[in-house]
Order: C-alpha cells, then sequence, then structure tokens
C-alpha cells in the first residue's frame, strides 16, 4: 500500500472503533490498544527492517515455556505482560495497514524457537520439572558452572 492508502486505512479502522466505542459504551481492552495505536500510529514510518525486528523481539518476550515445557504465549492476564501484549497489538496492527503480516516472518520466528529444541528436550525443561514456574519470588539463572 501507499502512504495515502495507508492513512486511509487508519482512519477508517479509528472511525470504526470510534462508533464502537459509541455504540455499545465501550470496547475489549485489545480494541483500546489498537485504537491508542491508530490514533497515534508511530510505527508508520519505519522500514520493513526495523517493523520486522521489533516484531521478532517482541513475539520472543512473549514466548515461553509452559507447566508441560512446551512453548506458548506468556500469560495476557499477568500485569507485568500488558505493556507487551499492548506493542504485539501495534506490531500487528502496522503490518496489517501495510498488507498483513509476512509468512516468511512467521516462519522466521517460529524456526529460532524451535532451536531451543533441536538436541530434544531442553535441560531447563528437565531442571524445572515439577516446579511452580509462576511463583513471584522465584529467580532462576542457567548458565554455565563457571559464569554462576
Amino acid at each position: 500500500m501507499d502512504p495515502a492508502q495507508i492513512l486511509d486505512w487508519y482512519a477508517h479502522r479509528t472511525q470504526e472503533l470510534k462508533d464502537d466505542l459509541r455504540t455499545k459504551g465501550g470496547i475489549p481492552r485489545h480494541d483500546s490498544w489498537r485504537l491508542n495505536y491508530y490514533l497515534s500510529p508511530y510505527l508508520l514510518l519505519e522500514s520493513y527492517d526495523e517493523l520486522r525486528l521489533r516484531h521478532l523481539d517482541l513475539f520472543y518476550c512473549l514466548c515461553g515455556l509452559n507447566e508441560d515445557g512446551k512453548i506458548s504465549p506468556d500469560d495476557i492476564s499477568r500485569p507485568e505482560n500488558e505493556f507487551l501484549w499492548e506493542s504485539w497489538t501495534h506490531v500487528v496492527e502496522a503490518w496489517n495497514s501495510r498488507g498483513g503480516l509476512p509468512g516468511e516472518l512467521v516462519e522466521e520466528g517460529r524456526q529460532n524457537v524451535l532451536r531451543y529444541f533441536e538436541n530434544g528436550e531442553p535441560r531447563g525443561v528437565a531442571a524445572l520439572a515439577g516446579m511452580n514456574r509462576r511463583s513471584s519470588n522465584t529467580i532462576v539463572k542457567f548458565s554455565r558452572v563457571e559464569f554462576l
């Protein structure tokens, strides 16, 4: 899309959400994040590579290992994650304004995450087996012995 089409896209989406806000008396949290971004689309002039890197950084920050040692998105309900999820929403909307998220970018993120499992179950998964990983007062550090 050319810049004028992108600006029209933002204006249209902004109006849709404002209409929802007015007629329904409120909008879901993720839509409020979208509206905040549409009102100030700070990623509008980012290059493809800059947006790509921001996307991957957020993707990696929001991926974690769940209690079963499987890769899953971090819990959106945790207050400490809200900024990351809102930022993720902004990046997704920046891609949407450009015609959608490039498939090769999804695959790039996926391949980097899968490397963690390339030699079978990661040591960290085995080391944390049976532990409550959601305890707020626990710090776990993985490193080679000489660095601990």
